[in-house]
């Protein structure tokens, strides 16, 4: 059976990681609204380099059409088609690997918080393992404690140190 110096420690490396996690997704989500913030500027960059392009291709683009009987006019349709091909590709090219960066942050601030929930609700469950054990070994020292209640907070420090492990809490013998 760990002592209450011990589980107390535990208690508190284990509050420390749930501070931690917490702090890592608050940087995550500010550098996701970053990293938004940037590729929406991208994205009002290329819309108007798209649009500019458009009127270069078409410099008729909004204006009334002319009657001209349909024969006299030009077919610079592929000239509209280039543009928008070109707009198109820089806009994957610029945010092709910075969204999928997106999305794997997303992903681990969504592992942390559920880390964070876990150790959170693990944090009652490791309080009363640290009041049984220091009650516990004060009954042990007046000779009250039964090899029951020892076995039974042996079986829980047992559970609680694979949970622990399983959050990936380092957990001293």
């Amino acid at each position: 059976v760990g002592t209450a110096a011990e589980l107390e420690s535990k208690l508190a490396q284990t509050r420390e990681q749930v501070e931690w996690v917490e702090e890592m997704i608050v940087a995550k989500q500010q550098q996701h609204r970053e990293i938004k913030a940037q590729h929406e500027k991208k994205i009002r960059g290329i819309t108007q380099a798209a649009r500019k392009s458009r009127l270069k291709a078409d410099p008729t683009r909004g204006a009334a059409p002319l009657d001209l009987g349909g024969s006299m006019e030009p077919d610079n349709s592929w000239m509209k088609n280039q543009a928008v091909e070109g707009a198109l590709a820089q806009l994957e090219e610029a945010l092709g690997p910075k969204l999928q960066e997106c999305a794997d942050e997303k992903e681990m601030v969504l592992a942390l918080e559920a880390k964070r929930q876990a150790l959170r609700n693990l944090l009652p469950t490791l309080c009363d393992q640290v009041v049984l054990s220091s009650h516990l070994v004060s009954q042990k020292k007046s000779g009250q404690a039964s090899a029951a209640k020892v076995a039974e907070l042996m079986q829980k420090h047992a559970e609680l140190k694979t949970t622990l492990g399983e959050l990936g809490v380092l957990v001293g013998e």
